[in-house]
């Protein structure tokens, strides 16, 4: 069984259609997988990218004009990401891997309070109670202003059982993450004061 958490149900800014005068706008998003190995972020930004383009989003990956990732928390790396028309940026960073793995993995990127939360909720669906996982990944989402980056949601995703392969974990893990958008993408659009998409 595949389990999966979204801690704010403001997710979906993630490349949304904005309707304003009879136009659609749709916000430019991009997805940064924050890997050590060139090679498997690429891999991961390109599959999920593409994804997220079946699901009516334009996404794109950040790996070919943004290939270090180590300066993500400088004000230039927000600059950049402005430089190329991006506005919104979804944020995965994968805290966990292997049998093993718990949700302890993601602790420091939320507050007590929140990760109480994520304990308690994991304790209500999962059999191990998320002490037991096979992959945890981080996500975070942000605006792209003049100001900078601003984050707008902030969740962990994870897999419970063991894929077959290596490959079909990663499919698994990025069809939760692009269903959490999806979900909550009305939400968002409330939330801005948006119309309903059509």
């Amino acid at each position: 069984m595949i389990r999966q958490i979204a801690l704010v149900a403001l997710v979906g800014v993630f490349s949304l259609n904005v309707a304003v005068s009879q136009e659609v706008v749709l916000y430019k998003a991009a997805v940064v997988c924050l890997l050590d190995d060139p090679a498997a972020r690429a891999d991961f930004e390109e599959s999920l990218a593409a994804k997220f383009r079946e699901h009516n989003y334009d996404a794109i990956t950040t790996y070919d004009f943004l290939p270090d990732t180590t300066g993500v928390d400088d004000a230039g790396f927000a600059e950049r990401l402005a430089e190329e028309g991006i506005q919104a940026i979804l944020m995965l960073r994968p805290a966990a891997v292997g049998a093993g793995s718990t949700l302890e993995s993601v602790r420091e990127e939320f507050s007590p309070e929140v990760y109480s939360d994520i304990e308690a909720f994991a304790g209500e669906i999962s059999t191990s109670g998320g002490k037991d996982l096979f992959a945890v990944a981080h996500m975070a989402i942000y605006l792209i202003t003049e100001d900078g980056a601003e984050l707008i949601s902030s969740g962990v995703s994870w897999l419970e059982e063991e894929a077959e392969s290596r490959e079909q974990g990663i499919e698994l893990l990025q069809n939760l993450i692009v269903g959490i958008v999806d979900k909550t993408r009305p939400l968002l659009r409330q939330r801005l004061g948006l119309p309903p998409l059509e």
